[in-house]
């Protein structure tokens, strides 16, 4: 038996394109938004927006079997900031696997990952213990 649906949230992303088609603002808003003080009962309707430089958005069809994507990035978006965003969605996206599937080991192995690229892009530094320590 399906699950009662209890409200609707809404995710908004707007981006403004120049005339060759690259994105020049990013801006992004989503109803259930802790920084906007939640949801609006009445409207169900984004109140605010964030500025955004670059954003993946990965969605997966589960009657195909494949992932549909969305990556942007404004022209403001440096080289360094898109290391440390990519740094940053490989240790998130480590966190999520392990909260959708409870598999720590998998899971760490993300991480570990995560952690070699971001030695790899001057991210994170070698301790003496050798774990990793941060500046990202």
């Amino acid at each position: 038996m399906a699950e009662k649906q209890q409200r609707e949230e809404e995710i908004r992303i707007s981006v403004a394109m120049n005339e060759s088609g690259h994105p020049v603002r990013i801006q992004w808003g989503a109803t259930d938004d802790p920084s906007a003080g939640g949801p609006t009962e009445e409207s169900g309707i984004c109140r605010t927006s964030h500025d955004a430089r670059a954003f993946f958005l990965y969605l997966w069809d589960g009657e195909k079997k494949t992932v549909s994507h969305i990556d942007l990035w404004t022209q403001e978006m440096t080289i360094d900031e898109m290391n440390a965003f990519l740094y940053h969605s490989v240790i998130t996206l480590a966190d999520a696997y392990q909260r959708a599937t409870n598999n720590e080991d998998v899971a760490e192995g993300v991480r570990l990952f995560g952690k070699d690229l971001g030695r790899h892009l001057g991210l994170i530094r070698q301790d003496p213990e050798g774990e990793a320590g941060g500046k990202a």
